[in-house]
């Protein structure tokens, strides 16, 4: 697919059925993806080959770095890991603030 914008179009059910070969040709084009919505709630999408492998390949990416991660905490607690967070992001808005006070005089 490479550089090429992508939109994305939503389609009623009633339309996809319809325009079906339509819809394909132009989702084979690689420029369009199509939500299909029933009744205004999407239900299905129809995406190229190329989205679908590029989809796969980060979801096996993030799958990866979730386990890693689940590894390297797995010697904690839920609550230790959320209170290391909270403290983190203290740190982080502290020294955001101090930075901005910094900035400002």
């Amino acid at each position: 697919m490479g550089q090429r914008p992508v939109s994305t179009e939503r389609v009623a059910a009633s339309r996809a059925r319809q325009d079906w070969s339509q819809l394909l040709e132009r989702v084979q084009s690689g420029r369009v993806r199509i939500l299909v919505e029933k009744s205004g709630v999407p239900v299905a999408a129809l995406i190229a080959p190329e989205d679908l492998a590029r989809f796969e390949k980060i979801e096996a990416e993030l799958d990866a770095a979730l386990a890693r991660m689940r590894a390297a905490f797995a010697d904690l607690t839920d609550e230790q890991i959320e209170q290391d967070i909270a403290d983190v992001i203290a740190e982080v808005r502290t020294a955001r603030r101090a930075a901005q006070s910094a900035s400002v005089k």
